[in-house]
């Protein structure tokens, strides 16, 4: 990639889904102009999307994520990375100056959901850079213990969900104009929704049963 230094490595894996995962480190020299980082970093999601192949990347990028609702390079660069299934996992400052403001320019990326991975930053004065980390968990998951979570209805009464759901989104105004982020507004409805919907049809592991009739191909 022009304008940046990286390195890539492919890990072996023994988890159960048999996916390569590609290990790597970027660093991207400081320049205003990232449309052709921006192309060649989203070819390369391209391909490792059509391999399956998993990966963690991290580094210097350089582009400052706080930017996102003033800068338009920045939009369309974090846009064009989740439409591919790119996870950018830190949301907190990452480069301190004394005659700038706090910045997110050190990224964290992946295609890994995993509601065991943790992020951290690590408060350390090396540098004007902040180390942050990414713990993931590669330990391969026997098929036969493998339990999905199902929604519990035995006690769902729609009414009631209804009414609960009514009453938590009376302060959440769609149409209010001086709310110019549709995005935040769309994320805090998701958080409601979700919040009321785990009170009223929590989740549960499923049963030996309704396990293996996940593995049971279905008729249309």
């Amino acid at each position: 990639m022009d304008g940046c230094e990286s390195l890539f490595i492919e890990v072996k894996s023994n988890n159960v889904s048999g996916k390569k995962c590609v290990v790597g480190v970027i660093y991207r020299h400081p320049s205003p102009y990232s449309q052709a980082f921006q192309l060649a970093f989203t070819n390369l999601l391209e391909i490792m999307h059509s391999e399956k192949s998993n990966y963690m990347i991290g580094g210097d990028i350089n582009l400052n994520f706080f930017k996102y609702q003033i800068d338009t390079h920045i939009t369309d660069y974090v846009n064009s990375i989740l439409s591919l299934g790119c996870i950018s996992l830190i949301n907190k400052p990452t480069r301190f100056s004394s005659s700038h403001q706090p910045s997110l320019l050190d990224h964290l990326y992946t295609n890994i959901v995993d509601d065991n991975t943790t992020t951290e930053i690590a408060l350390y004065d090396i540098s004007d850079h902040i180390p942050t980390f990414a713990n993931f968990n590669f330990h391969p998951k026997c098929a036969k213990k493998y339990r999905p979570k199902i929604r519990c209805l035995k006690y769902f009464d729609l009414p009631s969900f209804l009414e609960d759901l009514n009453t938590a989104l009376f302060d959440l105004d769609f149409h209010n104009q001086n709310n110019s982020d549709i995005n935040i507004t769309c994320n805090n409805f998701i958080l409601i929704f979700n919040n009321i919907l785990d009170q009223h049809a929590p989740l549960r592991f499923a049963s030996r049963k309704e396990t293996r009739s996940f593995h049971k191909p279905w008729l249309a």
